[in-house]
């Protein structure tokens, strides 16, 4: 965890930027001098996107604290995709521009494990091998499940140095229904949310150089 949270720092200072850049890729906005054409004629969806994103991640790349691909929008071009959201992380890597990989993961038991391998601590068949996979630095999660749920998240975290950003207070009109309702003891739900992230970041190695690996989404307009 420390050593996602110094990226961080440091590319603040070197940036002299906190700006978080969403890459929400949409097809319909590429430009057609991005497009990639095989041999046959076909229009070749991987390679024009990674075109897309290797001109757009260069242009900002010298501005940006970090960058935040919403995974959602690659799902939903298929294997193509995938491979497109996969090289952007590479890239951004290889440019070390931090990279926190909105997808909003949240579930039980076993489940969050997989989901904790696939993202922060990947391994290959056997858990011999690295295997090639969706590289991020950050991760948002759905903590709306409980707090006993990210138990898996936090683990392979710190094992991985990674940081995570809770859900807390969303911008969306109807996150109040449950963001906002009051437990017993008077606080509500964010309250108790935020509170745990603080906790858990005082009780673990979650903290280098100044911030924490762990984190809060805020929406900006709640």
């Amino acid at each position: 965890m420390a050593n996602a949270s110094r990226l961080f720092q440091e590319r603040i200072e070197w940036s002299n930027s906190v700006l978080c850049l969403g890459f929400d890729f949409r097809p319909e906005h590429v430009p057609a001098c991005f497009y990639k054409y095989g041999p046959d004629g076909y229009l070749e969806g991987e390679r024009s996107m990674i075109s897309y994103l290797h001109a757009a991640l260069f242009a900002v790349q010298d501005h940006v604290a970090c960058i935040k691909p919403n995974i959602a929008f690659f799902e939903a071009l298929g294997m193509d995709g995938l491979y497109a959201l996969q090289a952007l992380n590479g890239m951004a890597r290889n440019t070390e521009v931090p990279v926190i990989l909105d997808a909003k993961r949240g579930d039980i038991g076993s489940t969050n494990e997989a989901y904790a391998k696939a993202y922060l601590n990947p391994t290959g068949f056997g858990g011999s091998a690295p295997i090639d996979h969706i590289y991020c630095d950050g991760l948002t999660i759905n903590p709306f499940l409980g707090t006993d749920s990210l138990t898996p998240y936090l683990a392979a975290a710190e094992v991985g140095e990674k940081a995570l950003f809770f859900l807390v207070s969303t911008s969306n009109r109807d996150g109040a229904m449950v963001q906002q309702a009051t437990t017993k003891d008077g606080k509500t739900v964010k309250e108790v949310i935020a509170h745990w992230i603080h906790e858990r970041y005082k009780t673990r190695n979650f903290v280098s150089k100044g911030l924490s690996g762990l984190g809060a989404v805020v929406g900006a307009t709640d």
